[in-house]
């Protein structure tokens, strides 16, 4: 049997093309993907034997070569015509995202989006497609991605499309769901424990401690001391990893606005033990699943996989069993999602409670703190706009520094530094790509930029691509222009005004920007936009003003600031480098 009659290879041909056709209309999902793979593994060999046994020619039992090759190749056509059909048909005329431009291996495989994952600039990535392509590009066999502002709407608004596959990779299979994997009416029930929780009347319980988080922050590095690295007292100064510490003080915080108490990482100068570390590993492990969701029930049974998601868990589950031990000592966020001022008609279930908490903590703290770095790296890099933030800090706060501020009056006293944070958040959103939202099944498909999506595709809408785009912002798209987020006239001169045409007297200066705010998705957009983005302004905006009114910053000598922003890594939150500056105590 060494070679099968042309019947026979159009057997094999037959056989590839009808799974092709099978797992076309019945794909695999997480709950029978063993049986898929079963069915995948057995169809060959039993394709085999049937040959065999009909075969004209003999082959002796003890031949083992002359048996084995003959199934290593029904094995090898049988997989090579499935892929080729595969390919063949999403590359064909009769696709239904065959009209939406693309790179060709992003229209056959995610094998692509799987690397472009890996590098970590799938947002710098996404932008070049829509440079070459478009408002609209397809991203991968059923995947599209539009900065078209009227998507926006139909994708992140209310009439929108829910989350998807791919926020299924976010959820703990032996966990209830978070707030950020829910869509629909659950998720609306559940928001609304969050916005209580969340409200400008809210957090205001939580301005003292965070002023004195704030104020125990900048006595820590004044006075740290760990390798090269020194905090030298009031009159020295010394060379931090800024990025690093806003990461201590943004869990320390967090874990204390969630739970009532937080960690001390702050105090102890570290992260001693080591979760930070752990969650960054967590976040890479599950921006690289989400390309292929079917394969996160195997991760979660993999050792080397599940440690950390095992870590965050046993984090969450230590905060919750002291807060429910201890009780309330005031309203924190706890407070809010487990109802304790019985305001809704059941009580939430413990375990939600537990999870969205997590949440909280995890979410909050990471993007709050990559913000902060941002905004310091954009400052630094314009020297002209921190001496001038810088200024404003001193006019607002003068020398009192005991007393503390009220937010809301103290962010009026610096529209300045509200224009560069703003800015900074345009250039660098928190969350560069977002996850994609779904066109759900049974809709019929939905048409989305002028484009026919059928059920099941992926629709991305990235914040880092529109927010680059000269269509919204311009000119200079990819520069720091804080002005766009200013009033057209000013009394203040904008920095690009010379020196000597800067008037000593009151003068009003005039300048224009194409500023589209619609387009404006730091905080995403619609019922499921960042339910913390008040607490997160709150934080940036303390923590910024009151390091810069006790210190000045620089780049520290020697350190690479000018490539700084191209390493930021995109793993659906930034990762980034250190951010080493030097401090002066003023």
């Amino acid at each position: 049997m060494s070679s099968f009659s042309s019947n026979e290879v159009t057997a094999v041909l037959l056989l590839g093309v009808a799974n092709h056709v099978l797992f076309h209309r019945y794909e695999p999902s997480r709950s029978n993907l063993g049986f898929a793979i079963l069915v995948l593994a057995v169809q060959p060999l039993l394709l085999f034997l049937y040959l065999l046994f009909h075969s004209s020619q003999t082959i002796p039992f003890e031949s083992h070569t002359n048996t084995l090759l003959p199934l290593l190749r029904i094995y090898t056509s049988f997989y090579l015509t499935l892929a080729t059909s595969i390919a063949l048909y999403r590359l064909s005329p009769f696709h239904p995202l065959a009209k939406v431009p693309g790179p060709t291996l992003a229209k056959v495989s995610k094998l692509w989006g799987l690397w472009a994952c890996s590098t970590g600039r799938q947002h710098m990535i996404n932008k070049q497609l829509h440079d070459k392509y478009g408002s609209t590009v397809r991203t991968g066999p059923n995947e599209i991605s539009t900065i078209d502002l009227s998507a926006i709407s139909a994708v992140l608004g209310a009439s929108g499309l829910p989350k998807g596959q791919w926020y299924s990779v976010r959820q703990d299979l032996r966990a209830p769901k978070s707030l950020l994997s829910l869509s629909g009416d659950e998720h609306a029930s559940r928001r609304k424990l969050w916005n209580r929780g969340l409200s400008w009347e809210a957090l205001r319980e939580h301005e003292r401690d965070l002023w004195k988080r704030v104020e125990e922050l900048s006595d820590a590095i004044a006075f740290w001391e760990e390798g090269q690295g020194q905090g030298q007292g009031q009159s020295g100064k010394g060379i931090v990893d800024i990025g690093r510490w806003f990461e201590y003080f943004t869990f320390d915080f967090m874990g204390e606005m969630a739970f009532g108490h937080g960690s001390q990482m702050v105090k102890e100068g570290g992260d001693k033990a080591g979760l930070l570390k752990e969650l960054k590993k967590f976040s890479w492990i599950r921006a690289f699943l989400s390309h292929v969701p079917w394969t996160f029930q195997l991760a979660h049974k993999l050792p080397f996989t599940s440690h950390q998601l095992l870590s965050v868990r046993d984090y969450g589950m230590v905060c919750a069993q002291r807060r429910v031990q201890e009780g309330a000592t005031k309203k924190d966020l706890w407070y809010y999602l487990n109802d304790e001022a019985s305001l809704e008609k059941t009580e939430p279930p413990l375990s939600n409670v537990l999870a969205d908490g997590m949440v909280a903590v995890l979410a909050g703290s990471d993007t709050a703190a990559g913000v902060m770095t941002i905004v310091l790296w954009c400052l630094l890099a314009h020297p002209e706009w921190y001496t001038r933030v810088e200024s404003e800090i001193d006019m607002a706060i003068g020398e009192n520094l005991e007393e503390g501020f009220e937010y809301s009056e103290l962010a009026k006293k610096l529209p300045c530094l509200q224009a560069c944070i703003t800015e900074s958040l345009r250039l660098f959103p928190a969350v560069p790509t977002n996850g994609p939202r779904q066109v759900p099944v049974g809709s019929g498909g939905r048409v989305i930029s002028g484009f026919f999506l059928p059920e099941c595709t992926q629709v991305y809408v990235p914040p880092y691509a529109i927010h680059r785009s000269p269509t919204y912002f311009s000119p200079a798209p990819e520069d720091f222009v804080p002005e766009r987020w200013m009033t057209s006239t000013s009394t203040i001169p904008p920095p690009s005004v010379p020196l000597s045409e800067r008037s000593s007297e009151e003068h009003t200066y005039t300048y224009t920007y194409t500023t589209n705010q619609n387009a404006f998705l730091a905080f995403s957009f619609g019922p499921a936009n960042c339910v913390g983005k008040n607490l997160a302004k709150m934080q940036i905006t303390l923590v910024l003003a009151l390091l810069m009114k006790r210190f000045r910053f620089k780049f520290a000598p020697s350190f690479d600031w000018e490539t700084w922003p191209g390493r930021l890594q995109d793993f659906f939150v930034v990762h980034r480098d250190p951010l080493y500056v030097e401090m002066v105590a003023r």
